[in-house]
């Protein structure tokens, strides 16, 4: 008995460990607008995507920013196999939660380097392209 309770307790020291290393990663890779713009602009290998629609994007999009539809799911897959996955990935939408899909999409295909922009574009207090 006593030896099923102390596999139980490292059983679940496994998960919580890796309950904190997952939070851990998603808690850097959601990143607020100074700390996003002050990666990019210090970046020598970046890109920088906005996840949504074509209509979206028209209506204001942030500098160098390239348009990758997230819900257009097989071209978003075939057009982020293009990119260096050495590169660092700036991913933004309108408030965060299609591009934090978008990043663990990224994640989960090899990219290291991916980041979102908590509160997306609607946030934003820095230059936006019209």
């Amino acid at each position: 008995m006593k030896i099923l309770q102390n596999k139980h307790n490292f059983n679940f020291l496994k998960l919580k460990l890796f309950r904190n290393l997952q939070f851990n990663k998603t808690k850097k890779m959601n990143i607020d607008q100074d700390k996003w713009l002050n990666l990019v602009e210090e970046s020598k290998n970046s890109v920088i995507i906005d996840v949504r629609t074509s209509e979206e994007f028209m209506e204001g999009y942030i500098e160098n920013a390239i348009n990758l539809d997230i819900y257009n799911s097989n071209n978003f897959l075939d057009e982020i196999q293009k990119f260096d996955k050495n590169s660092d990935v700036y991913i933004y939408c309108r408030s965060g939660a299609r591009s934090h899909q978008a990043c663990e999409i990224l994640k989960q295909s090899g990219y290291k380097n991916v980041f979102n922009l908590i509160g997306g574009i609607s946030e934003w207090n820095h230059k936006i392209i019209k």
